[in-house]
């Protein structure tokens, strides 16, 4: 016997199948635009406002089951809303010329899944996680490409002025390398023939006369580029991309584990520690993934990958995790767990050693909290 789906998983198939409708209804429409007669024309207008009044009913029955801070901390609400308002804001402006705009904004609609497809909200997730050290790492190449556009300019702008003219005609040259997009056909092997034509006095334009030599400034130039940019920086970018997707694969990982053994745990819910939302999480792993569970959290808490934690970074780090109950420590909290803090470094951080003694000296004591209250629940009912 295999037990009917959760009302819960129903309701968001339902409405995920509704979203990818809805999304194909939009390709079908997008495909016979040019060609569509008026019944068809109408037809797409229709269903259209169908699908737009559904996804009205299923937003406010969301709102009205999270009123009113609920619905609005939840930033995959906030998308929700905006989207559900530019598709009844396209409804009155249609036909106004010049807010044509409005209504293709509507394709958007798709974005809704994300929230309610774990790997593909791991994926949003992780890809908002590594927006700050990514842009840093943009940065860094955008910054090396300039300065080789600069050098290209100076070695190369009279020889090849349509590949180095002038700065801005270098860095686009430079960003064609990056790309790979022909960077050895269409650009090194062109400069080759005329710098061969220039030293033995032949028109670049006369390509029948061209003379094919072997220019070892030029291949040096590329060839270091290639090297740096896109072999080395590129790669830098992809690994702090796929670091920062591991990490919240992981801390997507940690809230699952969560929801699960909300959905089964008997631990009481008296508050024992203001890091119980973490701790009833944490009760259930072996030492061995306890310790694993630790390190990530400890990543995932170190913002500025110091290497230490402080006050601002654990309490702003523990209220963004979906815990239940949800865990704010104050400053007097804070000073509460540290021993007056003693248990911190000389900057008053907390370094991984320092952060574990802590985590698991709280951790005992809330085990022992529950054995306890469990003893006494069992004597009680004796």
């Amino acid at each position: 016997h295999t037990p009917n789906p959760k009302p819960e998983t129903r309701k968001q198939f339902m409405i995920v199948a509704l979203i990818f409708v809805n999304f194909g209804a939009n390709i079908a429409e997008a495909q016979i635009s040019y060609t569509a007669t008026a019944e068809q024309i109408q037809s797409f207008k229709t269903l259209d406002y169908v699908f737009t009044g559904l996804f009205c009913v299923e937003l406010l029955v969301n709102m009205a089951a999270n009123w009113w801070w609920p619905f609005w901390a939840e930033s995959w609400n906030l998308l929700d809303t905006l989207i559900v308002f530019i598709s009844l804001l396209s409804i009155p402006l249609e036909d106004i010329p010049g807010v044509k705009i409005v209504r293709v904004l509507r394709a958007f609609r798709i974005v809704r899944v994300f929230k309610r497809l774990k790997a593909l909200r791991l994926i949003v997730r992780a890809t908002v996680l590594s927006i700050v050290p990514v842009a840093n790492t943009f940065i860094v190449l955008l910054l090396a490409t300039a300065v080789f556009a600069i050098l290209g300019k100076e070695m190369f702008s009279e020889h090849s002025p349509r590949f180095f003219g002038n700065f801005s005609i270098s860095f686009f040259t430079m960003f064609q390398c990056v790309t790979g997009d022909g960077w050895a056909s269409e650009v090194a092997r062109p400069m080759f023939i005329e710098q061969s034509n220039l030293q033995n006095h032949i028109d670049e334009n006369t390509y029948e006369a061209a003379i094919v030599e072997f220019n070892g400034g030029v291949a040096a130039f590329f060839i270091v580029f290639v090297m740096t940019i896109t072999m080395v920086i590129v790669n830098i970018v992809l690994a702090v991309l796929l670091d920062e997707f591991l990490k919240a694969a992981e801390m997507e990982k940690m809230e699952q584990c969560l929801e699960q053994k909300e959905n089964s745990a008997h631990i009481s819910n008296r508050p024992t520690s203001p890091l119980e939302g973490l701790l009833r999480m944490l009760a259930g792993y072996s030492a061995e993934e306890l310790s694993q569970r630790l390190q990530a959290l400890f990543r995932f808490l170190d913002c500025d990958r110091s290497g230490s934690i402080d006050y601002y970074e654990l309490s702003e780090g523990l209220s963004s995790l979906s815990l239940s109950p949800s865990v704010h420590v104050s400053l007097e909290d804070f000073q509460d767990l540290t021993q007056n803090l003693s248990l911190c470094n000389e900057q008053q951080k907390l370094t991984f050693s320092l952060f574990d003694t802590l985590v698991r000296s709280q951790l005992r004591t809330f085990v022992q909290k529950v054995v306890q209250d469990a003893i006494e629940a069992g004597g009680a009912s004796g």
